[in-house]
């Protein structure tokens, strides 16, 4: 006789008990990384409940009890891999009415010491890779630990669930995600979203990318990111097949993965469009015609190919139609504080739009500019609130009429969304009519140049000249920088960058960057987990007084 489980009334629960309902021995996740690699419906949702009884007992008697309390919080720190492992620990930390936060494993033992007593975490999950790692964090914050070790996988049909009779419903004010801001120029904000906020996002999300289970996603991005924990959610919640591959992703691997021609949503960052389109091109004359033939296909059989986080330049955006055969890159506009995209151009049709804007704004998000041209948004998937040691974070992050001040700078024209900058990478120097400078502006113009992989413009004070534009060069893989030989208004330095500015944009002259240094091609630059620059650790690691004395920065001559 089968056993019997009980599934919570809760939304993301009900939706996989309607899934196992439906096909209880359909794939729904695929992790690579482990050695039992596929996992069923059926075997999902009785690895949630048997983990979901775990952390229960794990927590002690006040924790217990403050779970029943709809205005009180139990959040449980999660230190694992993304993992089916982990898929399994969120559903059965929502199932409970606990708080998720999910820490980066490659911080260090201070730093994760430092995540757990800034959330206040009641108990760390682990997965057994990392039970060492949560034992030395728990001796320093005396905060329990729960090893999730999960149970063999009893056969199929052997156990049989239904839904929990009617009554008390977990609150929907309370807690549920607590997600780092990325980071960039300052340190990363615990982002706190409630249960509201948090199905609110994802039923939109759900409505953005059209997500069905006849749908695979290629899931490679940090779990620990927004981006990474609410693909991951919505996919399990519609029955998508969720293919995990962190470990393994690459160009290489990409590549040869997406021949099988199976996929149909993927991710990819903003940075890597174009040296993978290039190693594309590259392999036309390298693997047999019939598997090139295949690696199109398989591209062109991408329902939905997004990317967002940094700019797309324009220049990607074409490269990769072309290379789908006219189908368009899903440029999105996205942050932490929203659990919907703010703003996306479409996954189907190619509007012609133009390729330096954003999108639209995406149904039930509200968008306006304040007049300091700052975007500002409102939408029922909007956090609550920052969690941090700095008691006035949370005064003035939203204005008199509940909209959130992003501290993006931007335009809506003709109904779609212009980034041009960050207010907090705003530059301030001498020469500047007004002051200021977009470090964005900048970094688009230099963006254009043939020899330049990536630019990324911030900041330094001089003690002598004052505030200084620098640049910070990753040039093309092809071109390493021993090997220049080109004219000299194709070189990397500073005089043959102000003479191509001057060519080639309308950049103003006050703008062009006097302080330079340029990497190698492979250099490897200190990145948030969404891939966003860290710009106060460039500047400390590339532009210190040690740097500058050397000579690897160039100056522009006072």
């Amino acid at each position: 006789m089968a056993t019997l489980f009980e599934v919570p009334r809760e939304p993301f629960l009900i939706d996989v008990f309607e899934r196992w309902q439906e096909a209880p021995q359909a794939l729904l996740i695929r992790d690579i990384s482990e050695k039992k690699k596929d996992w069923t419906v059926e075997n999902f949702l009785y690895d949630v409940l048997v983990v979901r009884q775990c952390l229960c007992e794990s927590l002690d008697l006040e924790a217990q009890q403050r779970l029943q309390d709809p205005n009180a919080d139990v959040l449980i720190t999660v230190f694992t891999s993304p993992s089916y492992r982990f898929a399994v620990l969120v559903y059965a930390i929502y199932s409970i009415g606990a708080i998720i936060s999910a820490i980066s494993m490659s911080s260090t033992t201070k730093d994760l010491k430092h995540a757990v007593e800034l959330c206040n975490s009641d108990l760390i999950a682990t997965s057994p890779e990392f039970q060492e790692c949560a034992h030395a964090v728990s001796k320093l914050t005396d905060t329990k630990v729960y090893k999730c070790d999960l149970p063999p996988s009893p056969p199929p049909g052997s156990q049989t669930f239904v839904l929990e009779p009617e009554g008390r419903q977990i609150s929907l004010e309370k807690g549920c995600l607590l997600i780092f801001s990325s980071g960039t120029t300052a340190k990363p904000k615990a982002v706190l979203h409630t249960r509201r906020s948090t199905i609110n996002g994802l039923r939109a999300q759900i409505q953005n990318f059209n997500l069905t289970k006849s749908d695979t996603w290629l899931h490679h991005t940090p779990v620990n990111w927004g981006t990474g924990i609410t693909i991951l959610i919505m996919c399990i919640a519609t029955g998508a097949r969720l293919e995990l591959c962190a470990p393994y992703f690459g160009t290489e691997w990409l590549l040869e993965r997406l021949q099988e021609g199976d996929i149909t949503c993927l991710f990819l960052r903003a940075t890597s469009l174009e040296p993978i389109a290039e190693r594309v091109t590259q392999l036309k004359d390298i693997w047999p015609t019939s598997k090139y033939d295949a690696l199109l296909s398989g591209m062109r059989k991408l329902r939905v190919l997004c990317s967002g986080a940094l700019r797309v330049s324009p220049a990607s955006q074409i490269i990769w139609k072309n290379l789908r055969d006219g189908r368009p890159l899903m440029v999105v506009y996205a942050m932490t504080e929203s659990l919907t995209l703010v703003a996306t151009t479409d996954w189907q049709e190619d509007e012609n739009l133009p390729l330096e804007c954003c999108g639209r704004p995406r149904p039930g998000v509200l968008i306006k500019i304040s007049d300091v041209g700052e975007i500002c948004i409102k939408s029922s998937a909007l956090f609550k609130r920052y969690v941090s040691l700095n008691p006035g974070v949370n005064e003035d992050i939203f204005d008199s009429e509940g909209f959130y001040k992003t501290g993006d700078l931007g335009r809506l024209d003709g109904g779609l969304v212009f980034i041009t900058g960050r207010i907090a990478d705003a530059i301030f120097t001498p020469n500047a009519p007004g002051g200021a400078i977009s470090a964005s502006e900048i970094e688009v113009a230099l963006s254009q140049h043939p020899l330049v992989n990536q630019a990324i413009v911030f900041s330094k004070v001089d003690p002598k000249l004052g505030e200084q534009v620098v640049a910070l060069i990753l040039p093309k893989a092809q071109r390493q920088a021993s090997q220049w030989d080109d004219p000299p208004n194709l070189a990397l330095d500073l005089s043959s960058l102000h003479q191509w500015l001057v060519s080639n944009t309308s950049l103003e002259k006050y703008k062009f960057p006097t302080m330079l240094r340029v990497v190698d091609a492979e250099q490897e630059l200190p990145l948030t987990d969404s891939g966003k620059p860290m710009k106060a650790k460039m500047r400390d690691i590339f532009f210190n007084e040690t740097s500058i004395a050397c000579g690897d920065v160039e100056m522009v001559s006072s």
